[in-house]
């Protein structure tokens, strides 16, 4: 198989199991979008902010766990219960999910309270946004396990398990939608038992396809081997900080969008569902680069990987160039099929050219993500987002927004793209792949 079958065989089914997130958020969407209240489609945006502030923020959980599970799986072929093996780094990554996730329910008031603290939003939005909150915030533990356990079958380059488990939860949930809201008359309340039930269901079948294969009892002995613990913990504190940056990048974007108004708020909900489906798209190949590199430089095969690099890359821009056409061409019926309300959709018309434009400024970022990841660089992942989201992105937000409105904002969001990039590119100088 040559280098670009092998790409394309990680990259599509990681496009369409990491699209789990934002389809869930689609479908939420296109159900709370048709209900009679308009309100409800800021309330889903701000819930979801905060489900993606705490969620996106552990997402070191599937990064971590696909680098080091992939290196050790190149560096041999005998994976056997050493404590190095990818089913014992999975094993430590498995265990920080679920106490994270336990947590994170034990503080789910407290994180409520914080968080609507700087929300500026009218009264019906709040309540059905802390609805939504209050009931989707029990699937803490499985969504954040569900990281490591992607984070190991990418990492054993393995990418149809998790396409599996994300077409069950997507099923699942859409289903659950349909007969909550529509048979059991339930509004954002129900949407949120659905997002909750499809979680634990993807997550409990992923355990039952690990586990069957594995020795459990026999592992769990160096699960906690002081050098290697300390080492991702390392290694995910870097990754949090970056990923803890970009989170709140977008709740920022949001919570400055609701201070212009309700309607506002609502518009660039829907549009920053084209920003989540690119993400989500691009990241399929951010991931292929990821156990790629990782797979490479565990078996230190120093011309598989630069050959990888620079397919990786020829891939990349033409999907760009798929992606742009796609949101030129389809914005209005996307749109449309998000909402009903025509007020909306006529509101989003003003903003067409940064989502166009979106493929061609963000993709650059996620790539040299995956490339970084698959080195496990992540110091340098640390220090190029805290300088692009401390340097470039609050000033952009704090002086230029408020001059130009939304425009304002979508320009800063933009302007903090390309910083990423920029300063990824700088430091890719001083790595050492191998």
């Amino acid at each position: 198989m040559n280098t670009y079958n092998t790409i394309f065989s990680i990259a599509f089914p990681n496009i369409l199991s990491n699209l789990s997130i934002p389809l869930l958020s689609f479908v939420d969407t296109l159900i709370v979008g048709h209900m009679d209240d308009a309100s409800f489609l800021g309330a889903l945006a701000l819930a979801s902010m905060i489900f993606n502030l705490l969620y996106w923020s552990f997402g070191f959980l599937r990064m971590s766990t696909t680098a080091l599970c992939a290196q050790s799986h190149g560096a041999t072929t005998d994976n056997s219960l050493n404590q190095d093996s990818p089913f014992v780094w999975f094993l430590r990554s498995l265990f920080m999910g679920l106490f994270i996730g336990l947590c994170i329910i034990l503080l789910k008031n407290p994180i409520q309270t914080l968080c609507f603290h700087f929300v500026e939003s009218s009264q019906n939005v709040i309540i059905a946004a802390q609805t939504y909150f209050q009931i989707r915030i029990f699937a803490a533990p499985a969504t954040l396990s569900l990281y490591a356990i992607n984070g190991y079958f990418f990492g054993v380059q393995d990418s149809k398990t998790p396409l599996v488990l994300t077409i069950l939860a997507n099923v699942f949930n859409i289903f659950l939608n349909y007969i909550l809201v529509y048979h059991f008359a339930m509004n954002i309340d129900g949407v949120a038992y659905a997002t909750l039930v499809a979680q634990y269901l993807s997550f409990f079948i992923g355990l039952i396809l690990i586990f069957r294969k594995q020795h459990f009892s026999q592992s769990m002995k160096h699960v906690f081997n002081k050098v290697s613990f300390l080492k991702i913990i390392r290694v995910n504190t870097d990754i949090f900080i970056r990923t803890l940056c970009l989170i709140m990048s977008f709740s920022l974007f949001t919570i400055y969008s609701s201070k212009i108004s309700d309607d506002v708020l609502a518009v660039n909900s829907l549009l920053m569902q084209f920003y989540g489906f690119l993400s989500y798209g691009m990241d399929g190949f951010a991931l292929a680069a990821e156990s790629l590199i990782a797979k490479y430089i565990g078996s230190k095969d120093v011309d598989s990987l630069k050959d990888t690099i620079v397919k990786i890359w020829r891939c990349t821009w033409i999907v760009v160039a798929i992606y742009t056409l796609i949101f030129y061409f389809a914005f209005e019926s996307i749109i449309t099929m998000l909402t009903h309300h025509t007020f909306l959709l006529d509101q989003s018309k003003a903003y067409l050219w940064w989502i166009v434009l979106a493929p061609i400024l963000n993709s650059p970022a996620y790539i040299y993500d995956g490339i970084f990841l698959g080195s496990i660089q992540s110091v340098y992942l640390r220090n190029a987002m805290v300088f692009s989201f401390f340097i470039i992105y609050l000033p952009s937000l704090l002086f230029i927004s408020p001059q130009f409105g939304n425009h304002g904002l979508w320009l800063a969001m933009s302007l903090f793209m390309i910083a990423r990039a920029v300063s990824l590119k700088y430091y890719l100088k001083k790595v050492e792949f191998v």
